[in-house]
């Protein structure tokens, strides 16, 4: 063998193997007592060389996109539809639910089951808000003081709330009657305003409204920070996104709707999505159509999941995989979740 041909080889030999990806899609029937059921259903183990992880429409809170196009953007293997939303109305559109996105807070605003999702790929859930907004002051001299905000990125309702307004709002002009804006540029107090504010490409702005006085303890020129704390158990969680009801805890159905008032949640059939883990940590996201929330709790349990949540449902469900619909949503979407590859991942398992 001629030199060359040897020193070729040896290169191919060296180059990292391609990793194939056990990931795939199938249609199941589940026999219940109120008939047979077909759920469609992407699973994927936890230890597969990929990343689940929400993301935003547009990347901004309070836009709206296709969930095909939020996936193609994303290069993900997979995506299903993530947490509540305002569809009805084109000026709000804002999430009701908690989105975190490598340990940055997106939204903050109902919610009624958080689920975190470690590096592992490991699912962890909690029930409401898992994580506490901490803001301190002049940290380090003796003018130290802390400061809070209850939501993050979405128009109060009233004026006793305190929202923190980040890059990823929407449009970086906001306009609220009657709030006092405190604005932080590169960590310093860069202006205090009222009515009207502008987001920091490189800040974030804090909103008080008129029952608040929270506004005073700020000072142009002060320095402000931020972080977000953690509840115990939830500290290995690297993004998080919450909306529920809970599906199952421990193997069994652990439905519980007494934070849900509207009928087509906590009576109705409909179409649903849901997310959960296996007991060896294979993560199972899907839809079924024409189910209610107990009906698709008891699914979920037969699918063999240890832990599972309902995700938005109706228009709003809808599953993609391997570059096209397997459900296919009836609106474009505030958010979703998807399933990407890590470095050096290739797919290689043809879809079921």
């Amino acid at each position: 063998m001629k030199k060359w041909m040897i020193a070729l080889l040896v290169l191919l030999l060296a180059l990292p193997a391609e990793i194939s990806l056990a990931i795939g899609s199938k249609t199941a029937s589940v026999q219940l007592a109120t008939g047979k059921k077909y759920v469609s259903y992407v699973s994927f183990s936890a230890s597969e060389p990929v990343e689940l992880r929400p993301v935003l429409a547009q990347n901004k809170v309070g836009k709206t996109q296709e969930l095909a196009q939020m996936a193609k953007t994303h290069k993900a293997l997979a995506a299903i539809n993530g947490t509540y939303f305002n569809p009805y109305d084109e000026k709000d559109l804002q999430p009701m639910g908690g989105i975190v996105i490598n340990g940055a807070v997106q939204h903050f605003r109902g919610g009624a089951v958080a689920m975190g999702i470690t590096a592992q790929n490991e699912l962890i859930f909690s029930e409401g808000n898992p994580y506490s907004l901490v803001g301190t002051l002049n940290a380090g001299t003796p003018q130290e003081k802390s400061w809070s905000a209850f939501n993050v990125n979405h128009l109060p309702t009233s004026q006793a709330e305190a929202v923190l307004f980040t890059p990823a709002f929407r449009t970086a002009t906001l306009s609220i009657a009657g709030f006092r804006f405190v604005a932080v540029s590169e960590g310093k107090v860069s202006a205090i305003t009222k009515d009207n504010a502008v987001i920091p490409a490189n800040g974030f702005v804090v909103a008080y409204g008129s029952q608040r006085r929270d506004s005073d303890n700020f000072h142009i020129g002060d320095t402000a920070v931020y972080r977000l704390q953690p509840s115990p158990g939830f500290e290995k969680a690297v993004h998080m996104i919450s909306v529920g009801p809970r599906l199952v805890a421990a193997g069994k159905s652990a439905v519980d709707l007494s934070s849900f008032t509207e009928a087509k949640i906590t009576t109705q059939k409909g179409q649903r999505s849901f997310i959960g883990m296996k007991a060896d940590k294979t993560i199972v996201m899907g839809t079924v159509s024409n189910v209610t929330i107990l009906e698709l709790a008891e699914i979920a349990v037969k699918l063999g999941l240890a832990d599972a949540m309902a995700l938005d449902g109706g228009a709003s469900s809808g599953l993609y995989y391997d570059g096209s619909y397997v459900t296919k949503a009836g609106r474009n979407l505030s958010n979703a979740l998807v399933v990407v590859k890590k470095q050096q991942a290739t797919v290689l398992a043809p879809k079921k």
